[in-house]
């Protein structure tokens, strides 16, 4: 977990890939979050995933790309 920015009700919490990539992820104020410089194992539920892609494909290579482990 790299940071948060506060937004109202809404908490950003920004965390930091293993290359360098960033996640975003929205949580309503007053729930748990981790620490700061913690290490986090993000997922969502299958049905809530949605493909982000353009054109050429950058966002799907990019994503593809991201080691797991």
């Amino acid at each position: 977990v790299k940071d948060y920015v506060y937004v109202g009700s809404v908490v950003k919490c920004i965390a930091a890939l293993q290359n360098g990539m960033e996640i975003k992820m929205d949580r309503l104020a007053g729930e748990e979050l981790p620490e700061p410089g913690s290490i986090i194992h993000p997922w969502w539920e299958e049905q809530d995933a949605v493909l982000l892609h353009n054109p050429e494909n950058q966002v799907l290579k990019m994503v593809d790309s991201i080691p797991l482990v």
